[in-house]
């Protein structure tokens, strides 16, 4: 079939085999450079979420405002009562520390390797999120590796099913030799 078309055919033939890749690669990475991303639809605010919104500013307008009247009252206070104030602020902060202490120190005592098992099971828990994480993207990757492959594919496979029509089509039609 060759030596009937010639070279002028067969260079036709891989010229149209060219065009058809190249078109492919195109299509190929203008998907791949356009894909849409997913994107949030956008929040809008409700008279109910206003007026909730409205209702959390007054109450932290008043909070705001009782702490400013707590520091000027605090400000006229003497050396004396300003120490005292410091101490049982300090005296509480001491006492809630304690008291933390002692519930960590009976867990401790109680049951040693629960103790030891939260810190060590957060840090399996990070290793294994970190290994997914990781995976997740190589499986991205050789899902856009085979998406590509596959693509690159169909267009050699149309221009394998196509290339004999369009080779006939530009070849020149011979008398038969009588």
């Amino acid at each position: 079939m060759l030596r009937r078309m010639g070279i002028e055919g067969t260079r036709k033939i891989t010229i149209v085999a060219i065009v058809f890749t190249v078109v492919g690669l195109f299509a190929t990475i203008a998907d791949l450079i356009f894909t849409p991303k997913l994107v949030k639809p956008p929040v809008f605010a409700t008279q109910d979420s206003v007026s909730a919104l409205n209702e959390r500013l007054s109450s932290i307008e008043g909070q705001i405002n009782d702490l400013g009247g707590k520091i000027e009252g605090l400000s006229r206070l003497t050396d004396e009562s300003k120490a005292s104030a410091q101490l049982a602020s300090v005296q509480s902060s001491l006492e809630g520390l304690q008291g933390r202490f002692t519930k960590i120190e009976g867990l401790i005592v109680q049951d040693p390797s629960k103790a030891l098992e939260i810190p060590l099971l957060r840090k399996d828990l990070e290793g294994i999120k970190e290994s997914t994480q990781i995976t997740i993207g190589g499986l991205r990757q050789d899902l856009e590796r085979a998406y590509t492959l596959l693509v690159g594919t169909m267009v050699a496979l149309a221009i394998a099913v196509f290339a004999p029509a369009i080779s006939n089509l530009f070849a020149k039609k011979e008398e038969p030799q009588k």
